[in-house]
This record gives C-alpha cells, structure tokens and sequence, in this order.
C-alpha cells in the first residue's frame, strides 16, 4: 500500500524505498496498478492501470522536504521491509538521527527513496448496484484519445 502524493495529466505519484519489495518489482516489471475504494456514500472503486516511471530526482527532493522531519529521518532509519534484529535498534538509529539533525532540515533524501508515476492506460470506474447489477466504465487510452466501454458487472 502507497499514499497517492500526486495526479496530473501525467499520471499518479507516490513514494518509498525504491530498494523495497516494491521498487525491486517495479524494477524488474515497471507496471502497477492503483485501486482506490469508498464506501459512503454509495461503493466506488476507480481502478488504474499502466507503466510507471522514476519521477524525477528534483520532484523527490521537494516532496521529501515537504515531510515532518521524523517522518524523513524514520525512512531514513528503516530499509523498508528488511529484517531487523528488534525495535529497539530502529528505535535507536531515530534517535541517533533526532540528534544529528535537530532542525526541519534534514536527513537529506537517501538515494533509495524516491517517488513514481504511473501512466494509465486503462482507468475502471465500478459502482455497486442492487443484486450485484454493479455498473462499470471502462476508458481505455488509445493513440492519445480515450475509448469508453461499458462493461458487465
């Protein structure tokens, strides 16, 4: 799971440890993609698919520095999903972290954290209906135009 941190006409944003399990699988499969669900008022879901990009390095640094500072020096503590000998030792590592840089300043940006885009090409839109006659969109990008097809539930 990712926070989406941004949507253009480019595609979707977000960000984390690229030498995580998910950047390690969007290096070796760069497609992804997003689900986004609601329940109230009625049940939604959008549903995006298509390549993904490294954003650039200069986008990772402002949105990195737009982070709390113990929200920076946790990524920089933890090597997202790898084993750890116990809490206390990240804990630690925080607080090591906490003294080095006292300021809203840094940590800097580690190499391995960085944000990415996907770039639909498919974006589902499911709404549920009575007795499971849900109603379901789907555009389709071709040749730069979007191609609207109604779906079966």
């Amino acid at each position: 799971m990712v926070l989406l941190r941004g949507i253009d006409h480019r595609g979707l944003v977000f960000y984390t440890d690229q030498e995580s399990g998910k950047g390690q699988e969007l290096k070796a499969n760069p497609f992804a993609a997003a689900l986004f669900h609601w329940f109230k008022p009625m049940h939604r879901q959008v549903r995006v698919t298509g390549a993904v990009e490294v954003v650039d390095a200069s986008l990772s640094d402002v949105y990195w520095q737009s982070r709390p500072p113990g929200s920076r020096r946790s990524a920089v503590a933890s090597h997202q999903s790898q084993v750890i000998v116990s809490r206390a030792v990240l804990e630690e590592k925080v607080a090591k972290l906490a003294e080095a840089f006292p300021d809203d300043l840094g940590p800097p940006r580690p190499l391995r954290w960085g944000g990415y885009r996907i770039r639909p090409d498919v974006v589902e839109l499911w709404e549920e209906g009575a007795d499971r006659l849900h109603d379901r969109l789907r555009y389709r990008s071709q040749s730069g135009n979007w191609r609207i097809e109604r779906l079966s539930p």
